[in-house]
């Protein structure tokens, strides 16, 4: 019988002028190592999304941030190695109130930068973060 399995995470959408917050995958996830993501990651029992949200930025950036209002919630099943994985992803935006940007040590991603909205079409990004670009820099975001 294949496993099912049920994944719950939330990342955050935070821009600076003309920028937006990036993660890299780092290789202790081989199939995305090298790819750039948002930051954010699985959510903890008991824990709220955006209580996740705020401590997933902190551990994967060394910011801190605090909801800036829902943008999405996508929904998908797919095949992983032990069998199905059905994946909730809730993003929010968020906004910068503290701390100093520094890479996540031996976690799942390796460094972190403002990534200028010209410079995103030549990195390898996580389909998250290309189907997050349109409301990244939208007017009033």
């Amino acid at each position: 019988m294949t496993e099912r399995l049920t994944r719950v995470a939330a990342y955050a959408l935070v821009t600076r002028e003309d920028a937006l917050l990036l993660c890299r995958v780092s290789a202790r996830v081989p199939r995305l190592a090298g790819c750039w993501t948002l930051p954010g990651g699985g959510i903890d029992f008991g824990e709220s999304p955006e209580e996740a949200m705020i401590r997933e930025v902190d551990e994967e950036t060394g910011l801190r941030v605090e909801p800036a209002g829902l943008v999405a919630v996508s929904s998908f099943v797919g095949p992983v190695e032990e069998g199905v994985m059905h994946r909730l992803r809730i993003l929010f935006r968020a906004r910068v109130t503290g701390g100093v940007l520094r890479p996540e040590v031996d976690g799942s991603t390796d460094a972190c930068r403002w990534v200028p909205r010209d410079e995103l079409c030549r990195l390898p990004l996580h389909e998250l973060v290309t189907a997050s670009l349109p409301h990244a820099f939208a007017p009033g975001g």
